[in-house]
């Protein structure tokens, strides 16, 4: 392609086929510069007829509709994208791709439909003006977690290989670290379904050869090359369908267990986090009027992170039911407070009013 910005103005076309569009709105969407519809046809041209060597994918694929006119329309073919996002962004613009579309991908279930229509709403704009685009990628960020721990560092081939592997239907080799043992290496052959960032990780989802599905942490991840050989394929497999089913990546502590009723007395100091982000099926009790204390009541999934959650919340809450979560959290609280003597706590917190000191500006 003579035109040296070509996958800047590829990355333009639309994801989805019902969202093909022609070279004529496509030079439209490119407002760095003028580029002529010749130009642009051409450039789609290539992309659909000539395979990138990396994937032996075009980057491009043409509808089965046409547009005004009987106008060909060209959308991105997916099949295609790791190879444009790995092989002319350098790697760490492909890291920073693969999070953003992660986070802000069209595709979303209902329920998060429903909690993210600001973003849904934001989405067209990005589609459809670069400036927007650029705009949005120089100015939102995604915090790594509330103590600032640094992102886990993943090697860039690595992630080239899955991007590669994930686009082009490959099994994977991968030479990993165990999460418990650093001196533990094994090798193996996976076959990738999905990426998913969450809190910062990047985490490959793929097929055993027994056809189940396994999660690697990327940054445990030391080699991935692409491989030949038949590919595993879970037919019925959708991300977004895996990621509600796992409780937004948060797994189950037994994987037949169904969800529990919780009950919980919440003091007021806390209250507010169940008010602006209710727990699923909540239900609030009446207002002790004489500790301000109040019930809570939920239908939640017993995941490796509630009995973590509700811990977080210290001595402002106490949990009443189910017996096991009971147990738990006082086997937990008591294996803490005997670290430390309770001449220790005789004075009190040392932070004003029992909160954390305030950032200036900030309002928790």
């Amino acid at each position: 392609m003579r035109f040296k910005r070509a996958p800047e103005l590829l990355r333009l076309l639309p994801r989805n086929e019902a969202d093909a569009i022609t070279a004529a709105q496509l030079c439209d969407r490119w407002s760095d510069g003028a580029i002529s519809q010749k130009t642009a046809r051409r450039l789609l041209q290539e992309a659909v007829l000539k395979p990138k060597a990396a994937s032996g994918q075009a980057l491009a694929r043409t509808a089965d509709l046409c547009g005004p006119r009987g106008a060909v329309r060209y959308y991105l073919n997916p099949l295609g994208l790791a190879t444009l996002t790995a092989s002319t962004d350098g790697e760490e613009a492909a890291r920073t791709y693969v999070a953003s579309q992660m986070t802000l991908g069209s595709k979303r279930n209902s329920a998060d439909s429903r909690r993210f229509v600001g973003i849904e709403g934001l989405l067209s704009q990005v589609r459809s003006d670069p400036e927007v685009q650029q705009r949005l990628v120089d100015r939102i960020r995604f915090p790594h977690d509330w103590i600032g721990r640094q992102p886990a560092r993943v090697d860039d081939a690595v992630l080239r290989a899955c991007l590669e592997a994930l686009g082009t239907a490959q099994p994977l080799a991968i030479v990993f670290r165990d999460r418990h043992e650093d001196t533990a290496i094994r090798k193996r052959t996976v076959h990738p379904h999905a990426l998913i960032v969450k809190d910062a990780t990047i985490y490959l989802v793929a097929a055993d050869r027994s056809r189940r599905l396994q999660i690697h942490a990327l940054h445990r991840v030391s080699e991935a090359r692409a491989t030949t050989g038949e590919f595993i394929a879970i037919q019925d497999f959708d991300v977004d369908d895996y990621i509600e089913k796992t409780h937004g990546f948060s797994f189950l502590i037994d994987d037949i267990a169904a969800p529990i009723d919780l009950v919980i007395q919440v003091a007021p100091e806390t209250m507010y986090h169940f008010l602006e982000r209710a727990l699923p099926g909540q239900t609030l009790g009446d207002l002790d009027p004489v500790t301000g204390w109040r019930q809570v009541r939920a239908r939640v999934p017993m995941s490796v992170l509630l009995v973590p959650f509700l811990l977080s919340m210290g001595h402002w809450i106490k949990v009443t039911a189910p017996d096991a979560v009971v147990r738990e959290m006082a086997w937990r609280a008591h294996g803490i407070a005997a670290h430390y003597p309770k001449t220790l706590a005789a004075g009190g917190s040392p932070f004003d009013a029992g909160c954390a000191p305030e950032t200036p500006g900030h309002e928790a």
